[in-house]
């Protein structure tokens, strides 16, 4: 693959010293987003917990989340190709994007298409509360899912991490909204709820798309430029296909050979556990275009002080949500989820299998190492299918949890590994040492730097 000289991304939040200080802005911003976004899914799974019995919650799950693996599947790594192709060829990205688009939505529409089609032709496979309405939603969901991602991709790979971050929150706080709004008037149902989830994609891509145009302007596509990121983004697809899919898969799984009551209490497990995933996924989505533009030389300390500070985070945050989110998940969700508590304890120690996947994977990617960046997630990804099909028939929702958290344990050993092997340090390295608290410390100042003031414009102007 020939590449232009890599040049750092475009951010006026962004630091000019390069490292570390970098990754702490960035992840600040991306954290603060995925914190607002994460407090918008959950106001709004807490009011279809509220609103819908778990066999409900359950098809609205198998719904939405079929709707997401289609679209993670149908790109291709293109998107995380043109991450790295946006951050180091800034002359490219108009075609770039236009590129991005076009695959996002050809891809999901034919393999979505693909896929209702086989749900349509056998019903019994899928949840008895999806029909045929509730495909069609599906298959339009799953596209703009794609189109969202996709100029989210880019938006990061040119260094726009604020734009990305104040793009984030928007669906699921739009989500939120209008799920209240249809329960107040017109009574929550599967296909309701559905179809305000797919009305909040369409508007959210929108508005990522409009958000995005002006950075590169309205390109062309071209064709050769797609199959030269299509040959870097098929070696790095299984990495990212492979931590989504680890993440929503087996939801997927419960909905074809488990009850959706199961499902429904499985769903709202997850969307508690998924708190312990909110700071390594932030930081490692900002650390993949520092390191693509970042000097060979450098790459190494700081891969390696950001995976022994996220070790030290992962610690603490399963120790506080042993103690306080069990006790919490009944009052919160509703005394019909208390079967939920047992599942939510058994995916908090994936973490740290998420982190160790999330900060290698993404320094392998990023340092022109697709291929063995995607050993660890596809790892996991294989070990947890085979677990959830063994446990899942039998320990319904606590099976799916034990399989998620062995898998994610896994695929962190074999991304460490790899790791390891590809940059040639000392294991003892990888021990947390308190230096690295200075990181954490760093990555809270800023965040608190970017959170508005009290009695600021931000604040006032919301009336």
């Amino acid at each position: 693959m020939t590449t232009h000289s890599a040049q750092p991304p475009i951010d006026e939040e962004l630091d000019a010293e390069r490292g570390v200080p970098s990754v702490a802005g960035g992840s600040s911003l991306l954290l603060i987003a995925r914190a607002l976004t994460s407090a918008g899914f959950f106001v709004a799974v807490l009011l279809l917990a509220r609103g819908l019995d778990p066999v409900k919650r359950g098809s609205v799950a198998f719904i939405t989340v079929t709707a997401l693996v289609i679209a993670a599947i149908s790109r291709f790594g293109v998107d995380d190709a043109t991450t790295v192709f946006a951050a180091q060829q800034r002359d490219r990205r108009p075609a770039l994007l236009a590129n991005m688009l076009a695959l996002a939505t050809v891809g999901a529409l034919l393999f979505g298409g693909a896929i209702c089609s086989i749900l349509y032709l056998l019903p019994g496979i899928r949840p008895a509360g999806v029909g045929a309405l509730e495909l069609v939603i599906l298959l339009v969901g799953a596209v703009t899912a794609s189109l969202q991602s996709g100029a989210l991709s880019f938006l990061l790979g040119c260094g726009r991490i604020r734009t990305q971050a104040l793009a984030t929150p928007v669906f699921p706080w739009l989500y939120a909204l209008l799920i209240a709004l249809v329960w107040v008037i017109f009574g929550l149902s599967v296909t309701g709820a559905v179809l305000v989830w797919t009305g909040s994609q369409i508007f959210t891509a929108a508005v990522c798309i409009a958000l995005a145009l002006p950075v590169a302007g309205f390109g062309k596509p071209s064709w050769r430029l797609l199959l030269t990121t299509a040959r870097f983004g098929i070696r790095i697809w299984a990495r990212g296909l492979a931590v989504f899919a680890n993440a929503r898969i087996d939801q997927v799984i419960m909905g074809l050979i488990a009850s959706e009551a199961s499902l429904g209490i499985y769903a709202v497990a997850v969307n508690a556990g998924e708190v312990a995933l909110y700071i390594p996924g932030a930081v490692a989505t900002a650390l993949f275009p520092i390191i693509a533009s970042t000097a060979v030389e450098e790459r190494l300390d700081l891969t390696l002080r950001v995976a022994r500070a996220l070790s030290l985070i992962g610690l603490t945050t399963i120790a506080i949500g042993a103690l306080v989110g069990s006790p919490l998940i009944p009052i919160v969700f509703g005394q019909r989820y208390d079967a939920s508590i047992v599942p939510f304890l058994w995916l908090l120690p994936g973490t740290l299998g998420f982190s160790a996947i999330a900060v290698f994977g993404t320094a392998l990617a990023a340092s022109g190492s697709p291929g063995r960046s995607s050993l660890g997630p596809t790892a996991a990804l294989i070990a947890g299918i085979t677990l959830d099909l063994a446990l899942i028939p039998r320990y319904g929702a606590d099976g799916a949890a034990a399989a998620a958290t062995i898998a994610f344990l896994a695929g962190g050993a074999v991304s460490t590994v790899l790791h390891w092997r590809f940059a040639g340090y000392r294991l003892s390295k990888l021990v947390p040492r308190l230096s690295d608290l200075a990181l954490i410390w760093g990555l809270a100042r800023r965040a608190r730097r970017k959170m508005p003031n009290r009695g600021s414009r931000e604040e006032t102007q919301g009336g």
